[in-house]
């Protein structure tokens, strides 16, 4: 059936800011299930766990790193307003073990990254061991921070504003768009100078469009599938919702391989013709 076609699944892909949940644990086995399944009618499978280590999340995780590891230090540091587990607090006492007052006087600029960083691999650490202990494993940890660090945000950027895509107003960069339904689509904020492109409105086809003047899936994927929490979306261009509200289908002569997806996998813009 699959004939060696290439297929990509990406299933779990959890926020990285604390352990897995029990709904990770459905996701994981649905996903790696149908992995089995398509490798088994004869498709090429990657399977992979997309690590979102960059935005608001990850950055306030790295402040309550560091009260954590200032806590445990003896300092008074304020309670942190986000990510309140104990997972968090035995982190702290893990880093001011390793660390001593190293980071406790700091600059933040440079002990922020270091502790969201630090609290990260510490996380993702775990969620490969839970994976393993229930015999699921990825053939690829995509990290979003490689899309910022290889360039491939600001090539997406410089191919739309070439192509005469963009628009600056309000102080913000965004995308041109003839779609009424199109709102909002914001590719750089006027609060920060950070490229965002393609975790802006989900709803939309910005991300499918920078996705494609991109290529970002490196395993030549044709088909690439989520399995995640169900969420209402507009798919993008060339595809039209099923009647059940989360599960988008390709349109003309393509076959209907797809899954119950995910707002992250909208962002990213994988949602593709399988």
């Amino acid at each position: 059936m699959g004939q060696g076609k290439k297929v990509q699944v990406e299933y779990i892909s959890a926020n990285p800011t604390g352990p897995l949940v029990v709904g990770s644990g459905r996701n994981a086995v649905l996903g790696d299930t149908l992995a089995n399944v398509l490798a088994m009618a004869g498709y090429e499978v990657q399977r992979e766990y997309y690590i979102n280590d960059v935005g608001t999340q990850v950055d306030n995780m790295g402040k309550a790193m560091y009260a954590r590891y200032a806590q445990a230090l003896g300092q008074a540091a304020p309670e942190p307003e986000e990510y309140q587990g104990e997972y968090l607090v035995e982190m702290g006492r893990a880093a001011a073990q390793a660390f001593g007052n190293k980071y406790l006087h700091s600059d933040q600029a440079e002990v922020l990254p270091f502790m969201r960083r630090y609290a990260l691999d510490n996380i993702i650490a775990g969620v490969k061991e839970d994976a393993a202990l229930i015999g699921v494993r990825f053939d690829r940890w995509f990290s979003e921070q490689s899309l910022y660090d290889e360039g491939t945000y600001g090539l997406a950027f410089n191919k739309l504003s070439g192509r005469n895509m963009t628009v600056e107003r309000d102080g913000a960069v965004w995308l041109k768009s003839e779609d009424e339904n199109d709102k909002e689509n914001v590719i750089i904020r006027s609060d920060a100078g950070r490229l965002i492109l393609l975790r802006i409105s989900p709803m939309s086809g910005i991300s499918w469009l920078a996705a494609a003047l991109t290529g970002l899936s490196t395993f030549g994927a044709p088909t690439i599938m989520a399995m995640s929490t169900g969420s209402k979306m507009r798919p993008g261009p060339g595809l039209r919702p099923a009647k059940s509200h989360h599960y988008p289908l390709p349109v003309g002569n393509h076959h209907p391989r797809w899954c119950a997806g995910s707002a992250e996998q909208a962002r990213r813009g994988f949602y593709h013709r399988a």
